[in-house]
């Protein structure tokens, strides 16, 4: 499976699926108009949601080289370097795509550790989220 955000692929780490962390929520202004009884209604297009993605960042030798790869996953959000555009897991050769996706950052779940088992070396969990802007992708 990989995890590819304009042209980006999240250090080819091992994830789950993305999934909807919180359903867009309805768009509704309330009017009330003085000497009215009752209240007006405006209701739009339901506004953006977020989507969350759990990865995890293994088979860096030194810690040092996890938290470049750390750092550069944050590096993503910032001003002339940040994602904004298509956001695409592919899996099994199938493509899953979320379109006007916007990268809001990683955040890791515990402290990095060193796997003793010798199979994975330097290990972080962590959590990619992203702000859908649109409800047609």
């Amino acid at each position: 499976m990989t995890l590819t955000h304009d042209s980006y692929t999240f250090e080819s780490a091992k994830h789950k699926l993305v999934e909807e962390v919180e359903p867009p929520q309805q768009r509704i202004k309330t009017l009330e108009f003085f000497g009215v009884n009752g209240v007006g209604l405006l209701t739009g297009d339901a506004g953006p949601s977020v989507l969350r993605c759990m990865i995890t960042m293994d088979g860096y030798s030194t810690l040092a080289t996890l938290q470049t790869a750390v750092e550069t996953i944050k590096s993503k959000v910032k001003e002339g370097n940040k994602l904004t555009g298509t956001l695409t897991e592919t899996i099994g050769g199938v493509d899953r795509t979320f379109e006007f996706c916007t990268f809001i950052g990683f955040r890791e779940i515990q402290a990095p550790f060193y796997d003793g088992s010798g199979a994975y070396d330097w290990v972080q969990f962590g959590e990619l989220l992203w702000l859908k802007r649109s409800l047609n992708s």
